[in-house]
């Protein structure tokens, strides 16, 4: 079975800037909410404050969907060559 590389680019590429957007939202929405990431690295992330304007996040989305979608493009492709023709 083959992977189509263009549709897993997509797909990888378009979950990636989701989660990207949805981590942003919540990040500008509750500003202190980085400590639970903290939490899930066990380290200490007090001092750390991080506002995401709206120019961030528009770019940050772009950038994270373009290095999704090449890494989902690169796995379908190793796949399709591993698996065989």
């Amino acid at each position: 079975m083959k992977l189509n590389v263009k549709a897993a680019a997509i797909a990888l590429g378009s979950t990636v800037a989701v989660v990207f957007l949805l981590t942003s939202i919540v990040y500008t929405t509750f500003p202190g909410s980085i400590g639970l990431t903290a939490h899930l690295f066990h380290v200490d992330m007090t001092g750390i404050y991080r506002s995401l304007g709206p120019r961030e996040v528009a770019i940050g989305t772009v950038v994270w969907w373009l290095f999704g979608a090449a890494l989902g493009g690169a796995v379908a492709e190793i796949y399709n060559r591993v698996a065989g023709k």
